[in-house]
């Protein structure tokens, strides 16, 4: 800049045509108010004859042979020549390179090569070649290593909590107590939900040591933790004022689900503390799909899902007329979506995604109940239930959430593996 450039006492308008008398090249860097900029006294900048800038356009349009480039950048266009003093009206005669935010890279890519034909690239030697093991050490990021040995004992606990609670309640999965019994096999339709919290925080455990505590394994380990923390607290309140119990399993199975998710979103949480704190959470469709999907969800538990006995004596079944705390499941995963979009720009977008993405996955297994339990009993007896819309909506609404979480995580790796193949500029001559 010209106030570091510039010694105190020098004479600027030497030194500015000093400086382009000596240059190949010349980038005017015009913005979108370039043309309109004012000084203190309100008057046009470019109507100044000594102002630097007009002085340093001028100076290169004047140089022949002097390569000039206008690079617009900020969505400026070219001015036309009416609006310029008249030694400056050349510059429009330039054809301009524009840099687009959108595609900032390929921008200053097409200027390098500019630059470098209009003045000559030098002879480059190649860089040292490194030992494999150090190049993958100098490429591997900080939060990709993997996660303390502390930590992940602590949340291979929590997991052993989760099993051991589905493990415990293991005959009420596969045998339910929904519709009377009268249909077997239901648990095919009841059983995910609870299955995938643990094989879902399992999952994020074993990427976590594999391949490093990234920010991916992160949202995955939190999103499934937060779905087990809403699954079993809405079982231990259905359970409390149903009048059969069992047919949730023992207060302490839902006692040990609950407390070894907790465990587990204190090791997520603890992860994106220590690992995943800057911001970078741009992804539109995430934003606008997530919080969609969240609604559906939410509005879901006060649409029918079932008629019961339709042609004897049909009676709309309501998730929050059945039971107020059968509904805290859904409306705590809508809740948990719609913060993890709108809290989410304060940490990677990684984060963001592994958590739509298991969330969108036990919203989709806590609907597929909905659906596929009325659907069984159909195809078992035509006059024991009628589906309707209710569970539908809500597996729509956990699809948005999945596709929103799988959006910005193919978006985030695609811009991590062009970054990777873009060469250091370290390494440039």
């Amino acid at each position: 800049m010209d106030v570091d450039a510039i010694d105190p006492g020098a004479d600027f308008v030497e030194r500015i045509e000093s400086a382009v008398a000596s240059a190949d090249i010349f980038l005017a860097i015009v913005g979108r108010g370039w043309v309109t900029a004012t000084d203190a006294r309100g008057q046009r900048r470019l109507d100044n004859p000594n102002d630097f800038v007009r002085r340093e356009v001028g100076a290169a349009l004047a140089r022949q042979g002097l390569t000039v480039i206008p690079v617009l950048v900020g969505g400026a266009v070219m001015p036309s020549p009416d609006e310029l003093p008249e030694e400056l009206s050349g510059i429009t005669r330039r054809n301009a390179l524009v840099l687009s935010d959108l595609d900032w890279r390929g921008g200053m890519r097409k200027l390098a090569a500019t630059v470098e034909r209009s003045v000559g690239s030098p002879p480059r030697e190649p860089p040292p070649k490194l030992p494999e093991r150090d190049e993958a050490e100098r490429r591997r990021r900080p939060d990709e290593e993997k996660a303390p040995l502390p930590t992940m004992l602590v949340g291979l606990a929590g997991a052993a909590l989760v099993v051991a609670a589905t493990a415990l309640r293991w005959e009420v999965l596969t045998d339910p107590d929904f519709g009377g019994g009268t249909v077997p096999n239901l648990g095919v339709v009841t059983a995910p939900a609870s299955i995938l919290v643990a094989l879902g925080a399992l999952y994020a455990l074993a990427r976590a040591w594999t391949s490093g505590a990234g920010p991916l394994a992160t949202g995955l380990l939190l999103g499934f933790a937060v779905g087990g923390v809403a699954k079993y607290g809405a079982l231990l309140g259905q359970r409390q004022g149903s009048e059969n119990p069992d047919g949730f399993g023992s207060s302490a199975s839902l006692l040990l689900g609950l407390l070894g998710s907790l465990v587990l979103a204190g090791v997520a949480a603890s992860w994106l503390v220590s690992r995943h704190r800057e911001q970078g959470y741009r992804t539109v469709i995430g934003r606008v799909f997530g919080p969609v999907g969240a609604l559906a969800i939410a509005v879901a538990t006060f649409v029918p899902f079932n008629v019961s006995f339709p042609e004897s004596d049909p009676t709309r079944q309501i998730i929050v007329q059945r039971d107020v705390w059968e509904a805290v499941e859904p409306i705590a995963l809508a809740a948990a979506i719609v913060l993890t979009v709108f809290l989410g720009r304060l940490t990677k977008q990684l984060v963001v995604s592994g958590v739509l993405i298991a969330l969108g996955l036990l919203g989709a297994a806590f609907w597929l109940r909905y659906v596929g339990v009325p659907a069984l009993q159909m195809l078992e007896r035509d006059d024991l239930a009628s589906v309707r819309a209710g569970g539908f909506i809500g597996l729509a609404g956990a699809a948005l959430v999945w596709r929103a979480g799988s959006a910005g995580r193919d978006q985030t790796l695609a811009q991590e593996r062009a970054a990777d193949q873009t060469p250091d500029a370290s390494s440039r001559p």
